[in-house]
């Protein structure tokens, strides 16, 4: 995937959006949902590697070596994406498919995010305009014309450009995790 800055495009390879495509997204997060946490390597390390029997914002920065408002970024993420729900106060626990996405292989977890990630209403819109456009890019303004069609009564002034720039983000996982996708047999 090709972010590139400002007036510029986004681009996606054909192989790796063909991949993502076949996979079923599954719908839990809000539909106005745009995520805030940068890196998706780090919510699926959270839910796959990290063995947190209770998620909370100290213990998920703790574990990043980074601060407790930064952890809740990450809290919201896999909340959205289904795979944590709340247990107490400020505290979370892994749903029954967070649970099963630490008891598979590496290439099932991976599977298992991008089908949570796809359920994010932007990041599905934003894969389908992706996969309409002949040359698989988007310019920079319609991606924001996007999150911002789908945000913009949640977010305004300078947290939108951050949640694009997390879409970005999120998209360029997808397409380098792509080639790990274990993907269902194509139906003839």
């Amino acid at each position: 995937m090709t972010v590139r800055k400002r007036r510029e495009s986004i681009e996606f390879a054909g192989v790796a959006l063909e991949r993502v495509w076949r996979l079923q997204p599954r719908r839990r997060s809000s539909a106005d949902y745009v995520p805030q946490a940068n890196d998706l390597q780090r919510v699926f390390d959270l839910v796959w590697k990290a063995q947190l029997e209770i998620i909370d914002s100290p213990s998920v920065a703790e574990h990043f070596g980074f601060d407790p408002r930064q952890a809740l970024y990450y809290i919201e993420a896999c909340k959205e994406l289904g795979l944590i729900e709340k247990f107490g106060p400020d505290t979370f626990r892994l749903t029954p498919e967070g649970f099963a996405i630490r008891g598979v292989n590496e290439s099932a977890a991976i599977t298992s995010i991008a089908e949570a990630v796809l359920g994010v209403p932007v990041i599905l819109r934003v894969l389908s305009e992706l996969r309409q456009s002949p040359k698989l890019s988007l310019p920079s303004g319609r991606l924001r014309d996007i999150v911002a069609g789908i945000a913009s009564a949640r977010y305004g002034g300078s947290t939108l450009p951050r949640r694009i720039e997390c879409v970005g983000s999120w998209l360029r996982w997808l397409e380098n995790n792509s080639e790990f996708l274990v993907l269902p047999p194509e139906i003839s």
